[in-house]
């Protein structure tokens, strides 16, 4: 099932088809670049995702979902270009599509960002598309 939400597609497909693209889109990153990105550009990169978190909700940087943190992620993980974000459940599909097509469109690299919650995950691409194990109209808040 796709759906168009921002001038972004969003393709629905089963977890196992989802983690292989997943790992697909990393990889292609990881060849096209210098596999590890330097300290400075990485914190660039994660800084705009946190900025841009924190303009829709409360991020804990921590990499835990508690004090009531809408999303939470750290920055101390291998420096590849894949950031993934822990959403709490209350956030819908649409604005997860609308965060990550503004964090690409500002974005100096390429990169993979992934939201996921507790029974969902969300992948937003350098091309501007998504995939997801998320049924849009479940989600739709």
């Amino acid at each position: 099932m796709q759906t168009e939400n921002y001038g972004m597609r969003y393709t629905k497909v089963s977890a196992d088809e989802f983690h292989q693209r997943v790992d697909q889109v990393i990889s292609q990153q990881l060849e096209a670049s210098s596999k590890i990105i330097p300290d400075a550009e990485f914190d660039q990169l994660f800084d705009l995702v946190e900025m841009k978190l924190k303009e829709v909700g409360r991020f804990n940087g921590n990499g835990m979902l508690s004090g009531g943190a809408d999303f939470c992620s750290s920055r101390y993980v291998d420096q590849i270009p894949y950031v993934n974000v822990v959403v709490a459940d209350r956030i819908s599909l649409r604005k997860l599509i609308k965060i990550g097509y503004e964090i690409h469109k500002q974005s100096h690299r390429p990169f993979c960002l992934l939201f996921e919650d507790e029974k969902d995950c969300l992948a937003v691409f350098p091309d501007l598309t998504a995939i997801g194990t998320i049924e849009p109209e479940q989600n739709e808040k």
